[in-house]
């Protein structure tokens, strides 16, 4: 199964983001026309398929931090009513993405 086969009907990828840690997995992330996606396969015979969502319009606040001195690591937080979604990877990257999402939500 593809990241495809999940989306809603009229529903359109608008970024394709860089892989993230989430829940001490790495995931594929999208910005959808109306959501935030994280995706992951695993297996080569028998595919397992996990995937995170949250509605953009839910979401209320992004945080983004960078950690570290040698080894920086970089962090956002989407807070969506009640609940957290976090997500870490490298900072180049995620700078880029959470532009991203600022401008998906209206916050740019």
């Amino acid at each position: 199964m593809t990241i495809q086969e999940y989306l809603m009907p009229q529903e359109e990828i608008r970024f394709s983001g860089p892989l993230v840690t989430y829940g001490g997995q790495r995931h594929d992330t999208f910005v959808t026309s109306t959501r935030l996606v994280l995706y992951r396969s695993t297996g080569l015979v028998f595919k397992d398929n996990f995937v995170v969502s949250e509605r953009l319009d839910a979401i209320k606040h992004i945080k983004y931090s960078e950690s570290g001195i040698v080894m920086k690591e970089a962090a956002i937080i989407c807070i969506a009513e009640g609940r957290e979604l976090g997500m870490k990877g490298k900072p180049e990257q995620l700078r880029e993405f959470y532009k991203s999402l600022l401008q998906a939500t209206g916050r740019a």
